[in-house]
């Protein structure tokens, strides 16, 4: 018998077309197309405008300095990078909103909070802070 989170992964990573009305399907679209503005739009001009500084190491040179695989899989680690943080975004939403149902005594599947842009451009600035702290801890304890 196959186990029910592989087929749920497949579908997912397989058939997002299929599944576009699904919220997987919109998590695999907005987590691509955040993860395409990520790497085409916002990195391009926040490293050579600013000086980024991370655990005071400044990563601008580092960036521009990668070679053409370790670039290649660091793009592609970073368009996962955003599908993972929409997935988290999306269980946070739907987290609270039934922590709320069951608190308040909602009738079942009453949306409390919608997904509305600031809401999720908080929750998802939080995770993207949490998520890149959290890989750059790994990558200093590999070295």
């Amino acid at each position: 018998m196959v186990d029910r989170r592989y087929v749920l992964l497949f579908y997912w990573i397989w058939h997002p077309v299929r599944n576009l009305c699904r919220p997987s399907g919109y998590d695999f679209f907005l987590g691509l197309g955040l993860g395409l503005a990520t790497l085409f739009l916002y990195n391009p001009v926040a490293y050579r405008m600013f000086d980024l500084v991370r655990k005071g190491k400044i990563y601008n040179q580092s960036y521009f300095e990668r070679s053409g695989w370790k670039n290649a899989v660091l793009k592609l680690a970073e368009i996962l990078k955003n599908m993972v943080l929409v997935f988290l975004v999306y269980v946070t939403y739907q987290s609270v909103n039934m922590l709320l149902e069951r608190l308040l005594h909602l009738p079942e599947g009453t949306v409390t909070i919608p997904g509305e842009p600031i809401g999720f451009a908080l929750i998802y600035t939080i995770f993207y802070y949490l998520l890149t702290g959290l890989m750059d801890t790994v990558a200093e304890m590999r070295k």
